[in-house]
């Protein structure tokens, strides 16, 4: 039976921790998981379990995910905690424009600040290759970097997948690559051996 690591009072420390880390440092945790992880540790904040860096990143991530989804669908945030969920989240990611609401009318958008781009599993970023076909048009990397971070949270997950089909298509064609490499030098290797013995005759 799955049983939920972080919880509610976890989640709130770790929002008012992203909240002081992004106010203090001007970095933003996301893009930032080591320091923010050791930022959280000398502030005392300590959660109801040993949290490493992925486990911090991925519910940093799922969080956003959530909240930016309750956004553009106007979802209501009714229970107590769901309601200081998206007040600190708002802090952190705004809501372009649109926001979720709480019964009361509390949660008022804040200015959102581009978020760097989301990351892949593997560590590499999705906006690597797309940045680098871009950059050849006169755009700075830190204008691509941060226009990746004004892209929907649906559409990052459409690109993400696209990336992935790509690379698995790439690692294929290296794959094919090396079989024909290798075949070719078979191929090369077989007919000096057959030259050489011809010699010897």
């Amino acid at each position: 039976m799955f049983q939920r690591i972080w919880s509610d009072k976890d989640e709130i420390k770790l929002l008012q921790g992203m909240v002081e880390f992004l106010e203090e440092k001007k970095l933003r945790p996301m893009a930032n998981v080591g320091a923010f992880k050791d930022f959280l540790h000398k502030k005392s904040v300590r959660f109801g379990f040993l949290a490493n860096e992925s486990q911090i990143y991925n519910k940093m991530r799922k969080m956003k995910v959530k909240f930016t989804n309750g956004c553009e669908t106007g979802r209501i945030w009714r229970k107590p905690h769901d309601q200081k969920v998206a007040e600190l989240s708002h802090v952190l990611w705004g809501g372009d424009g649109k926001t979720s609401k709480t019964p009361d009318g509390a949660g008022k958008v804040a200015a959102d600040l581009p978020e760097s781009p989301v990351e892949f599993e593997d560590g590499d970023w999705a906006s690597v290759s797309s940045q680098l076909q871009l950059s050849s048009t006169g755009l700075e990397q830190k204008v691509l970097r941060i226009g990746m971070g004004m892209i929907g949270s649906s559409e990052i997950e459409e690109l993400k997948e696209k990336w992935r089909q790509l690379r698995m298509s790439e690692l294929q064609v290296d794959n094919d690559r090396a079989m024909l490499v290798n075949h070719q030098a078979t191929l090369i290797m077989d007919g000096y051996r057959r030259a050489d013995r011809r010699c010897r005759k």
